[in-house]
């Protein structure tokens, strides 16, 4: 309790207050200064400003990766709408050789996927 009545005195809150005025005259009396020669770096060209935004780090990330995903589904899409042409021109043309061009159209899209995911995951560092 006398420590709080100690602390709380008009005297003691007196001389932080005095304290506190000092630091501040010290700050306020440099900063013309300071203000001075940060101008003189902006004009010269020497100034650089650096951010570090984490949550705008994780968008970009998340926008990189759903464009990977988008990419993706494009090529895979493509594929599939191309092995349906081929499936459907070959029903129409009464072609028997659709059990055997089937499977190996299947193994084409998935090697053809494979390699897309591959490639944009080596372009862009894993990021996909």
């Amino acid at each position: 309790m006398r420590a709080l009545a100690e602390l709380n005195r008009p005297d003691a809150q007196m001389r932080r207050v005095l304290s506190e005025l000092d630091e501040m005259r010290g700050i306020v009396g440099a900063l013309p200064g300071r203000i001075s020669a940060l101008l003189q770096r902006l004009n010269d060209g020497e100034l650089r400003i650096q951010t570090c935004d984490l949550e705008v780090r994780r968008t970009a990330t998340a926008l990189s990766q759903a464009g990977t995903r988008i990419a993706l589904a494009l090529i895979v899409l493509a594929a599939t709408l191309g092995l349906a042409g081929l499936t459907i021109a070959a029903a129409i043309a009464g072609w028997d050789g659709l059990p055997v061009i089937l499977p190996a159209s299947i193994a084409l899209v998935a090697l053809l996927s494979a390699g897309a995911v591959l490639f944009i995951s080596i372009v862009r560092g894993g990021g996909g």
